[in-house]
């Protein structure tokens, strides 16, 4: 066999190479990789499949345990109570809208189609379709000369002004004021902040629809369907309506009581369901067990599009926490459900 000579350089190269191999070999044993295979494709873990929830307004939840409060009683409820139908519908905003700025004085804007203003443009009407409301809004700012010599209001006086104002509008007529929801606001640099009834210049009085004896809530949103901002003067510096998103029959229909005597026995299955929370904490909630405490309970009417009724619920307010032993979990965090008061 004929020998193949290397020079010396050639040599020192093959040398190396096989060092360099050899060194290879050691440390991928050493770390468990062969290097004789090549390297398989990377698995990158895919998100975990989450299902939007069916009606994000309401979720159902797990309940350890329920306290009550010494306060805490049923209400007495009548055998029957009624039930409307009730039609999802659009509200005419351009109509309402003209009508408020009517009484207000104000002409439709030379700029806008959803804007009514007086000459000097301190008071308008605007439709905001973004969140489906109406708003009037006195513009000069409550530092103002001509204001400052102008009588504080009081609470009586800024609920006469919100009920007489009911009477010059239809959709009104069966609005009431919500005493144990008025607040006392302090105005400073554009924004209303909560105050005392010695300090404010400004009084937030919120009106709800009734629907015979008892409140009807939107169930879309939680605000009061028409609030009034009372200032100095007994003047109306805004005034904020949501309408109503659907329409309701005038001929009710009696609906048998369901016995308060199983109430507490549904709430404590679980068979309630959640109407407002700390949404963010209460959501990471609903997969665990809660511990609740009532606080209240009263009637309220609320719409189901799904049905397309308004009924009556029971509305409980109290507070939950998660039966878990982390010091955050065990803080008390209000929480407002509801119950139907009839078989649905």
């Amino acid at each position: 066999m004929r020998s193949i000579k290397l020079t010396l350089q050639q040599k020192l190269f093959l040398a190396l190479g096989i060092i360099s191999l050899l060194s290879v070999i050691y440390i991928s044993s050493r770390s468990g990789i062969s290097p004789l295979s090549p390297p398989g494709p990377t698995t990158v873990p895919l998100p975990a499949k989450t299902n939007p929830p069916q009606n994000p307004q309401f979720e159902k939840f797990q309940i350890s345990s329920v306290t009550l409060s010494p306060s805490f009683s049923l209400p007495s409820l009548p055998e029957t109570l009624s039930v409307y139908r009730a039609q999802t519908a659009g509200p005419d905003y351009l109509t309402l809208a003209s009508d408020m700025a009517r009484y207000f004085q104000l002409s439709p804007s030379d700029y806008s189609k959803t804007t009514w203003t007086n000459k000097d443009g301190t008071r308008s009407v605007k439709i905001h379709y973004e969140n489906q409301t109406i708003a009037y809004q006195y513009n000069p700012p409550l530092s103002s000369a001509s204001i400052q010599k102008l009588p504080q209001t009081n609470v009586e006086a800024a609920i006469k002004l919100a009920t007489d104002l009911i009477k010059n509008f239809s959709e009104w007529n069966n609005y009431s004021v919500q005493n144990d929801q008025i607040d006392y606001l302090q105005s400073g640099s554009g924004e209303y902040v909560l105050s005392t009834s010695e300090q404010s210049d400004i009084i937030r009085i919120p009106l709800i629809e009734n629907m015979g004896d008892y409140s009807l809530r939107y169930t879309n949103q939680n605000s009061a369907p028409l609030t009034l901002y009372v200032g100095p003067g007994d003047t109306i510096f805004k005034l904020v309506y949501i309408p109503r998103p659907y329409t309701v029959s005038p001929d009710p229909q009696p609906t048998v009581v369901t016995s308060s005597e199983n109430i507490l026995s549904y709430v404590k299955a679980g068979q309630v369901q959640v109407l407002d929370a700390f949404r963010e904490s209460f959501s990471q909630s609903l997969n665990q067990p809660v511990q609740i405490t009532l606080q209240s309970v009263s009637i309220e009417y609320h719409f189901l599009p799904q049905k397309q009724i308004v009924a009556p619920y029971y509305l409980f307010s109290g507070t939950f926490r998660q039966s878990a032993s982390s010091s955050y979990e065990q803080i008390d965090q209000p929480v407002l459900f509801i119950l139907p008061v009839v078989d649905l």
